[in-house]
């Protein structure tokens, strides 16, 4: 996908508010990552996309996978409307509500609507709480990879050290007692 700025993600978003108020459809997205920054007005950057982290359903948060098939085919429509990709609209994020969202981040969204679609933008306390994660999340999973592969490449030769220096043992096989 071509890299889109904030009009042209209010573009998209308001023409899927449209969309889905003519087809009689309303949903609550709860949006994170650079799309909502740069639609609450923090940053001024392009960005491939818009993160959904959540649902809301009764007032509830819900899981946004999968995100629903006449969402999916709303945003669908509004891609090859505005020539964006597919996966403008997404629940790549989705992870972070499973592992559980900070403490008070509902109470801190922002809301707005776009005919049948009310988006609510994750705080910038709560944007700040997320790339802390990710940061931390690769940093480790580098550190678990790294850890892996030195040890991957350190065994044998332990193994040889070790060979080497053990005294000669008889074994149960030589002696006929297994």
């Amino acid at each position: 996908m071509m890299e889109t700025n904030r009009n042209q993600l209010r573009e998209a978003l308001t023409t899927l508010g449209a969309v889905l108020a003519d087809r009689g459809l309303s949903y609550e997205l709860v949006l994170v990552g650079g799309g909502a920054l740069n639609l609450c007005g923090l940053i001024d950057r392009p960005t491939r996309d818009i993160d959904v982290v959540a649902r809301v359903e009764g007032g509830a948060y819900i899981t946004a996978v999968p995100l629903p098939a006449l969402l999916l085919a709303a945003a669908n429509d509004v891609a090859a409307a505005l020539d964006l990709a597919p996966d403008w609209l997404n629940s790549g994020p989705a992870d972070l509500f499973h592992m559980g969202l900070p403490q008070g981040f509902a109470e801190r969204t922002v809301r707005e609507t776009f005919g049948g679609l009310d988006v609510l933008y994750a705080s910038r306390q709560d944007q700040v709480a997320f790339k802390l994660y990710a940061a931390a999340l690769a940093v480790s999973l580098f550190l678990l990879l790294a850890t892996g592969f030195l040890m991957a490449w350190r065994v044998p030769s332990m193994r040889r050290a070790a060979n080497a220096s053990a005294p000669a043992q008889k074994s149960w096989e030589s002696e006929g007692r297994c």
